[in-house]
């Protein structure tokens, strides 16, 4: 049966800084984040807190795993307690299930594993956790700034990743061959926009991701450097017999709600094509550098070559992966409702879509009005079905708390 419903979680790392002191150092800094949040609430806060042992970053799911010596050290989630910097990896679960920590020079919220609606929510929720440390740290003699926008525009990255629990027994190559022209595409639908063409921003211009210029090769191991489309850390949290995590990390940072459920909406029901087999078989004749294209056109335009001698948009690409989604029998059977079977997600896919320019009308007097009106409506429609579970949607101090536990996903840089 074709659903969203897997295990699934999300991973936003903040940027920071001090304002007045450009010295300051990130990793006390991003510990002194964690503690605020944790302090006051009397929640234990310290590297010991959490096991590692079965955490295993340098697993390759192509079938090795890399050398700790040949491993750049962002590429590890902790740190050896002899080295001076090891005092700093503050980590902390919160009393909704996610985990907050360091991680390295920035802090991270990981939420806990749910469906996408539910993500929504949680996502949130960690900006308002963010928030609290922010305020707290307000009234001390060294404040800090946090930042939920992909880079500073000189330079660095830093992620928002996403993880999905996918069945074992589907072949790896055919989960990378499945993903690329989907993920490449995808940034037109939940990208949340970046001022400054590459990576220092060094061209005048707007593009569609904050991401995508920070992105060097098809498929590898690495999530900081040659950042790679598709992820290939083996690190399941799970039965290993049966279970891979897919590790995502071409994705923005999102604060508009239907961007984010889009974003894991969509990307879970194309998982689901894959296990089933009905996944498009499309191939883009250079994947990198349609990424780029995409992202640097606002019109929705340009033409990307395809390996077999045509060539495609990249909402048509969308499209073209939407069709056999909502096409199974349980999503035309399935009245269109926010439920928790995926007919919220792909209710609310081809609703994004019909938000976007077309190719032949490029940008229209009144598109992005058009679009804030869509999303508008796609933001009542959330609203109006979570009537039944408000508890967690008010996002106060005393709501985020109260929300019940649930497992974290794990550490992810």
């Amino acid at each position: 049966m074709l659903s969203v419903h897997r295990v699934m979680g999300s991973e936003t790392e903040f940027g920071l800084s001090q304002p007045g002191n450009p010295g300051a150092n990130p990793m006390r800094d991003s510990a002194r984040v964690v503690d605020a949040y944790a302090g006051p609430r009397g929640l234990r806060s310290s590297q010991n807190f959490w096991d590692f042992a079965t955490e295993s970053p340098l697993a390759d799911a192509r079938g090795f795993f890399m050398n700790v010596a040949d491993a750049d050290i962002s590429q590890l989630t902790h740190m050896p307690q002899e080295s001076v910097e090891a005092q700093y990896l503050a980590n902390v679960v919160t009393e909704n299930g996610a985990r907050y920590y360091v991680d390295h020079a920035h802090p991270e919220y990981s939420s806990p594993v749910l469906t996408p609606r539910d993500l929504v929510t949680f996502d949130r929720a960690g900006d308002l956790v963010a928030l609290a440390s922010v305020r707290r740290l307000e009234a001390t003699d060294e404040p800090v700034n946090l930042y939920k926008n992909n880079t500073d525009s000189k330079g660095s990255s830093y992620g928002t990743h996403e993880n999905y629990l996918v069945d074992r027994a589907v072949d790896f190559d055919d989960l990378v061959a499945g993903l690329i022209p989907f993920f490449i595409s995808r940034q037109i639908l939940c990208g949340s926009g970046r001022v400054g063409i590459g990576r220092e921003g060094e061209t005048a211009g707007f593009q569609i991701s904050s991401r995508a210029d920070f992105f060097e090769a098809q498929v590898g191991l690495e999530t900081t450097l040659r950042r790679p489309i598709v992820n290939t850390r083996d690190e399941p949290h799970a039965d290993p017999a049966k279970y891979r995590r897919l590790h995502v990390i071409i994705g923005d940072a999102t604060m508009a709600e239907p961007a984010t459920l889009v974003r894991f909406g969509s990307t879970s029901l194309v998982l689901g094509l894959i296990e089933a087999g009905l996944v498009p078989r499309l191939e883009l004749a250079d994947p990198m550098q349609a990424l780029w294209d995409v992202s640097h056109d606002l019109s929705l335009s340009t033409k990307l070559p395809m390996s077999d001698g045509t060539s495609m948009t990249a909402l048509e690409i969308q499209d073209t992966y939407y069709s056999p989604a909502c096409s199974t029998p349980e999503m035309t059977q399935t009245p269109p409702r926010f439920s928790a079977n995926g007919r919220d997600s792909s209710t609310a896919w081809p609703q994004t879509h019909a938000a976007c320019p077309t190719p032949s009308t490029g940008l229209p007097n009144g598109c992005c009005s058009k679009a804030t009106e869509r999303r508008r409506t796609l933001i009542g429609t959330i609203r109006s079905s979570r009537s039944s579970t408000s508890n967690t949607t008010t996002f106060g101090p005393r709501r985020v708390c109260s929300t019940s536990l649930r497992k974290p996903t794990g550490s992810d840089g």
